[in-house]
C-alpha cells in the first residue's frame, strides 16, 4: 500500500495510488521538451510534473509514500540466451549475444543481468544507464522513496500465474503490444503504432509461435481489449484487471503495477526490479594500512556522492544486509598496536579461540525441488539478506520430501549456523556431507515441500 505508480507514454503522465484503500488515478500531458514519446529529457520538469499532481490531490505525507517507475517495453531490452558447451564461458556467450541484438547501441551504456531458466536457458535484461539513473534524480527532488523500476511486459506472464509459452497481446496507449513468453520469462516484445489487422496478426502469431519448436504456441493472453478473435485453434483468454477500485480507461498497467507490488513481493528483489541491475559497491575486507583505508572510504563516499543517496533509497524499507555494513566491518577491522610484553603475553589464553565463520565466504547454490513456482528465488533473497552468497539458483532434477543441505566435508562447521538461521521456515532439515569437491559451490540447498517460508 501507499505505491505511488507512475507511467509515461505518449507524452502522458499517469500517477496511481492506494492510500486509505482508496484508489487514486491522475494524469496530465507533457511537452516534447519534458518527455519523448516515453523516454524523459528533462529530470527536473518531469519531477515539477509529478509535484503538481500529488500537491493537488494527494494529501500524504510524502515520507508513507514508495514511488516505483512502469518501463515501457519500449525502452528496454529483453531476450533469451541459450548457451552451449563449447569450451567458451558461458557469460562470454551471453554478453556476445546481447551485443549482437543491440546492434548499434554500446553495451558499456547499458546496466544488464541475466537470470537461468531453465538449462542451457538465460533471461537477459537490458536498460540506458542513463534513463535508469534518471529515475534516482527524480526519487531524490521529490524527496520519495525509489522502490522499484518495473516492466510491465514481464509482469503480465507473473500475473496470470503461467510458465506455459504463450503470447501476450495488450493496448498502450495508441501502441500494440505483442510479446511472447516462456518459462515465466520474456524473449521477444514488439511495439507497433498503427495496429495490425487480425489478418497480420494472426501472421505475426504464426510466426513467433514456431520460433525454435516443433509445436506451435495456441494459447494468447489478451488485455485491454474489449474483442478480440483469430482463427480456430488458438486459446484467446482475456486478462482481467485487478479490481482495487474504480478503474479509468488507460489506467490498467498502472493498476496491474500497484496489484503486483502488493501481492508479488518476491519480485522486488529479483531482477524484474531494473534497481538491480546496478551494481553496489564492493569493499573487500582485509587488513590494510589507514592510508589504504582512507582511500577505500574516500571511493564509497564518491560512489554515495554520484547517487545522491539512491543506495538508501533503493533498500529503503528492507532490512540492511550484511554487505551494507561493510565500510564499518573494515574501518573496525584495524588492529590496536601489538602488546609485546612479558605480561600481556602471560596473558593469553593457550587455547586458541575458533574462528569466526564468516557467511560471505560461503558460496551457495539453491534448488527446488518442493515444486512450489517461486520458492528457490525467495529462499536466495532470505539467506542473501543474512548475509550469504547465492550466485544461482536452479530446479532439482527430482522434488524432495525434506530440506536438504550438502555441504563439502571442508565446510561442514557452517552447518549450526544454517540450521540456526533457517530453522523458521525449514524444518526437518537433512544434512549431508557429500558435495562433489569440484563443485563451484560450497553448499547445495535443495528446497523440500515441507517449506514454511511466507
Amino acid at each position: 500500500m501507499n505505491d505511488l505508480v507512475v507511467s509515461i507514454n505518449k507524452n502522458t503522465l499517469k500517477v496511481t495510488a492506494i492510500i486509505n484503500n482508496n484508489l487514486i488515478s491522475l494524469s496530465t500531458g507533457l511537452p516534447s521538451d519534458v518527455v519523448h514519446d516515453s523516454k524523459i529529457t528533462d529530470a527536473g520538469k518531469l519531477s515539477e510534473a509529478i509535484d503538481s499532481l500529488l500537491a493537488e490531490d494527494i494529501k500524504f505525507s510524502r515520507k508513507k509514500l514508495t514511488l516505483t517507475f512502469v518501463v515501457e517495453p519500449q525502452d528496454i531490452h529483453l531476450s533469451f540466451v541459450t548457451v552451449n558447451k563449447n569450451g567458451t564461458d558461458f557469460e562470454e556467450q551471453i554478453v556476445t549475444d546481447l551485443k549482437n541484438k543491440l546492434g548499434d547501441t554500446v553495451l558499456e551504456n547499458m546496466y544488464f543481468s541475466y537470470e537461468k531458466i531453465a538449462p542451457f536457458v538465460y533471461q537477459v535484461i537490458a536498460i540506458e544507464k542513463q534513463q535508469l539513473e534518471t529515475y534516482f534524480l527524480i526519487s531524490n527532488t521529490l524527496k520519495i522513496s525509489l522502490k522499484s523500476v518495473l516492466p510491465w511486459v514481464l509482469l503480465i506472464p507473473k500475473y496470470v500465474n503461467t510458465n506455459d509459452s504463450s503470447i501476450f497481446i495488450s493496448k498502450s496507449e495508441d501502441d500494440q503490444v505483442v510479446a511472447l513468453s516462456d518459462l515465466g520469462g520474456i524473449y521477444f516484445t514488439g511495439v507497433y503504432q498503427n495496429e495490425k489487422s487480425t489478418e497480420e496478426l494472426q501472421k505475426l502469431v504464426q510466426d513467433l509461435s514456431v520460433y525454435k519448436r516443433s509445436k506451435p504456441i495456441d494459447i494468447i493472453y489478451t488485455l485491454n481489449y474489449e474483442s478480440f478473435s483469430l482463427a480456430n485453434g488458438y486459446n484467446v483468454r482475456h486478462v482481467d484487471v485487478p479490481n482495487l477500485g474504480e478503474v479509468q480507461p488507460g489506467f490498467e498497467i498502472n493498476i496491474l503495477t500497484n496489484y503486483m507490488l502488493d501481492f508479488s513481493q518476491d519480485m522486488l528483489s529479483s531482477h524484474f526490479n531494473l534497481l538491480n541491475l546496478i551494481p553496489l559497491p564492493v569493499v573487500e575486507k582485509k587488513n590494510v594500512s589507514l592510508v589504504q583505508i582512507g582511500s577505500g572510504l574516500g571511493a564509497v563516499v564518491l560512489v554515495g556522492l554520484l547517487f545522491g543517496g539512491f543506495m538508501y533509497l533503493r533498500n529503503s524499507g528492507n532490512p540492511p544486509s550484511e554487505t551494507a555494513g561493510e565500510a564499518t566491518s573494515v574501518l573496525s577491522s584495524v588492529d590496536e598496536p601489538e602488546q609485546t610484553t612479558a605480561s600481556s603475553e602471560n596473558e593469553k589464553s593457550s587455547e586458541e579461540p575458533a574462528p569466526e565463520l564468516k557467511k560471505e565466504e560461503l558460496k551457495v547454490r539453491v534448488e527446488n525441488g518442493s515444486g512450489i513456482n517461486g520458492i528457490a528465488a525467495r529462499t536466495q533473497t532470505l539467506l542473501e539478506k543474512l548475509g550469504y552468497v547465492v550466485p544461482e539458483i536452479d530446479t532439482a532434477a527430482q522434488n524432495e520430501d525434506t530440506t536438504v543441505l550438502r555441504f563439502k566435508p571442508d565446510k561442514v562447521q557452517y552447518k549450526d549456523l544454517l540450521l540456526e538461521d533457517m530453522k523458521e521456515s525449514y524444518p526437518d532439515i537433512k544434512v549431508a556431507e557429500n558435495l562433489e569437491e569440484t563443485a563451484e559451490y560450497d553448499l547445495l540447498i535443495i528446497v523440500g515441500t515441507n517449506v514454511a517460508l511466507e
